[in-house]
């Protein structure tokens, strides 16, 4: 999945969320911001699926290591008048050494925030969604409870609503009730 744009089915259902918006919301610069937005977050998960999981890259490479050691100690046994024209493996058995390093030095932290469900453009996507909430649509950062505990609230919509149109899908409202107690911890 991508996104895009908001259709306007979508966007008035996020703007139908609160009938008391103050007034002077720029509602067309807000719409674009939250597009760009949406967008963004599906190009750093393209740029990062083009790139590789770190972690299965390193496999690779020392998947390859081996092989060029094992190659070798094969390549050892052959007489001298075989060997004499065979390619240099220590150039590529050095090359892998040298990528391996690499990965291990940018394993941690390119796998900060994506491991197991974890997703961290997702986390700043919904932080970008909060700090609008707050600041260009002149939210709080509240919600309710109905008797059975379920969450509930413009804030809760909204969340789900934005993020089930970015994402295509959102969490339930207690799963957004913990995203906003988490980021009230971070303020």
């Amino acid at each position: 999945m991508t996104f895009n744009a908001l259709t306007d089915e979508q966007w008035n259902a996020i703007i139908a969320v609160r009938p008391d918006w103050p007034r002077g919301i720029d509602w067309e610069g807000f719409r674009k911001a939250f597009e760009v937005q949406g967008q963004l977050y599906w190009e750093q998960h393209e740029g990062r699926r083009r790139l590789g999981t770190p972690s299965i890259i390193l496999k690779h490479l020392k998947t390859l290591h081996q092989t060029f050691s094992k190659a070798q100690t094969e390549m050892k046994r052959l007489p001298d008048h075989v060997k004499h024209s065979a390619p240099d493996l220590e150039r590529n058995k050095q090359w892998t050494q040298d990528q391996i390093a690499f990965y291990e030095a940018i394993m941690e932290p390119m796998s900060l925030g994506f491991s197991g469900r974890s997703d961290y453009y997702r986390d700043m996507l919904c932080e970008w969604l909060m700090i609008e909430w707050i600041t260009t649509l002149g939210g709080e950062l509240t919600y309710s409870r109905k008797f059975d505990g379920d969450p509930y609230g413009p804030l809760i919509e909204f969340l789900r609503l934005s993020l089930k149109a970015i994402l295509g899908k959102a969490p339930g409202t207690s799963g957004i009730a913990k995203i906003i107690d988490d980021f009230r911890k971070l303020s």
